[in-house]
């Protein structure tokens, strides 16, 4: 099985006590068998500690939340007691895989690195270079991949080389996807977007504050820096969410959800642009809270589907 990995991908490291936003609170970690088995048999005063800390009586073992939902092993500087005292090999697999995420086709598995982390998302869309995959382990042969699935990476791959064509400006290049006429409008998905389960009050409030002030997003001009960010955001969404058409049949759908979340995106920044607040962190952090609020919720991302059939 090949599996590739986007340009950087070996060059990311966990933030740890300098993330913002640590991923060990906030969310439910459940634990995987192999994992339990290690903290079943683990001797000495960790291993206690860790089985202390599990809960079992869910439909999966989990680690019990602290207060403020934070990892029983999260200390206060940011990093980890089970790393620390008993090295990275400890971690369940959530964990250890966190923030990646993976597509899986009969002969590869595209691999890469999510917005809802502060640091893959300052890696990602601070690269100048357009984006670009490359095989991280396997072999350069003749992938075992079915007639559709090619067909799928050489349309995927020729709507991202179009996003990438930067003798255009980035809405030109949209254009060419969709023409404008065609387009969903955010205006129009607002109240949806606002209703959906959500994790952070944050997120809401961004929505809702957009709903309030139109006229400082609707048709404004982004700051010119922003043109390869944003580029960089959806070659990251045409190639983690594209793939999911191969099992639903969405093709279109999905490109004009990768679309929308551009739009969502980019009228946040206009917004706090025209507040003279936006700066690349504040681009970061918008991203980190979508990922979040959407990328991790099936729920979610099905509800905008159906609404943009």
């Amino acid at each position: 099985m090949n599996v590739y990995v986007p340009d950087g991908y070996e060059q990311f490291s966990c933030l740890m006590g300098a993330c913002r936003h640590s991923c060990c609170k906030g969310w439910e970690i459940d634990i995987d068998d192999s994992s339990l088995q290690v903290y079943q048999a683990l001797e000495g005063p960790l291993g206690e500690r860790i089985r202390k800390s599990i809960d079992t009586d869910g439909e999966n073992p989990c680690f019990r939340l602290q207060a403020g939902d934070r990892c029983p092993f999260l200390r206060e500087d940011g990093l980890c007691d089970m790393i620390l005292e008993g090295g990275e090999g400890l971690l369940c697999q959530i964990c250890a895989d966190h923030p990646r995420y993976r597509n899986f086709y009969s002969g590869r598995v595209e691999m890469g690195l999510g917005l809802c982390c502060e640091g893959a998302g300052r890696m990602l869309l601070s690269r100048q270079a357009p984006a670009a995959w490359h095989l991280f382990e396997g072999e350069e042969t003749k992938e075992d991949l079915t007639e559709e699935e090619r067909d799928f990476l050489c349309w995927r791959g020729e709507m991202i080389a179009l996003i990438q064509r930067r003798d255009l400006p980035l809405f030109q290049r949209v254009n060419r996807i969709i023409p404008e006429e065609e387009q969903d409008h955010l205006w129009d998905y607002l109240p949806l977007l606002m209703g959906l389960e959500h994790m952070e009050d944050a997120w809401p409030d961004l929505l809702s504050d957009l709903q309030r002030h139109p006229r400082d997003w609707q048709g404004a001009a982004l700051p010119e820096w922003l043109e390869i960010p944003l580029e960089q955001l959806l070659s990251y969404l045409f190639y983690r969410h594209l793939p999911g058409a191969l099992w639903d049949g969405r093709e279109e759908g999905r490109i004009r959800y990768c679309l929308l979340m551009l739009q969502l995106i980019g009228a946040l920044c206009a917004r706090h642009a025209a507040q003279g607040e936006m700066d690349f962190s504040r681009l970061v952090e918008f991203c980190r809270l979508y990922s979040g609020e959407m990328e991790y919720s099936d729920e979610n991302i099905d509800c905008v589907l159906d609404a943009l059939e």
